[in-house]
């Protein structure tokens, strides 16, 4: 039994029971099941109202189906370029040189021993027509290429590392450096020359003494006198230098001291 009918039965006992309080109603009785407890309290639909209907969920239209839009395939990556090592410019080019080594042999032997076999070499000549002068050496595994040269314009050979080398921390040939063993046997040592012996200072000669200048010896023509003289002793000098002989007649008495008489 719902819930409404139970409350349309309450309301029907109810106005029964008010309509007079006697058996001699029209209506008979309705027997109430004792199980069935009423709320008072409860409020009492209206016959006229339709008993609540559960919520109705309404539906939509199913969702068309967009087309899905197709991906664009991707494109293929292109293969990867061969490693090739950069071009050895500037102060990265190095630069390995042996001027015993007229014919680059010694360093070639050199760069053998230490990569192996060249994967490619070429052989070429610095001047058209002129002889083979220069080697290009090309190690693949290592990715190296030297160039070695041996001109006319400086002594020896060159070896120029272009690609790889040093850079890519591949080792660089080293030219062998010979160093002559000294002789054991004693070589003779020079004499020392001994300094030479202090020379005494020359000793300056003393400069001479002025000579007083000549008196004029009298010639043999000219003809003196003692009043000619001032004093004696220049009538003696002129006296003595006519000797033998007094031409001058300058000694009277022939005693030798002419002109007595002056001073």
């Amino acid at each position: 039994m719902t819930r409404t009918t139970l409350a349309l039965l309450a309301a029907t006992f109810y106005l029964t029971g008010c309509g007079g309080g006697s058996g001699d109603s029209d209506h008979a009785e309705v027997d109430i099941p004792q199980d069935d407890v009423i709320n008072p309290f409860e409020p009492v639909p209206s016959p006229s109202e339709a008993p609540p209907s559960e919520p109705i969920t309404p539906t939509l239209p199913p969702a068309e189906e967009e087309d899905e839009e197709e991906e664009p395939e991707p494109e293929p990556e292109p293969e990867p370029e061969p490693d090739v090592p950069p071009e050895n410019e500037g102060d990265a080019r190095v630069v390995v040189s042996d001027p015993t080594d007229t014919d680059c042999t010694g360093l070639i032997n050199l760069a053998l021993d230490l990569y192996g076999l060249p994967t490619d070499r070429e052989n070429t000549a610095s001047i058209e027509g002129g002889s083979i002068d220069t080697a290009s050496l090309e190690w693949a595994g290592i990715e190296t290429t030297v160039v070695f040269e041996f001109k006319q314009t400086f002594d020896g050979c060159r070896a120029t590392y272009i690609y790889g080398g040093p850079v890519i921390q591949v080792p660089a040939i080293v030219p062998v450096v010979v160093i002559p063993e000294p002789d054991p046997r004693p070589q003779p040592q020079p004499e020392p020359i001994p300094d030479p012996e202090p020379q005494p200072e020359p000793i300056p000669e003393p400069e001479p003494l002025p000579q007083p200048e000549p008196e004029p010896q009298p010639s043999q023509t000219d003809d003196y006198n003692c009043s000619d003289f001032d004093t004696q002793a220049e009538a003696q000098r002129v006296f003595e230098a006519s000797r033998p002989g007094d031409p001058h007649r300058l000694d009277r008495d022939n005693d030798g001291v002419a002109c007595e008489s002056l001073p």
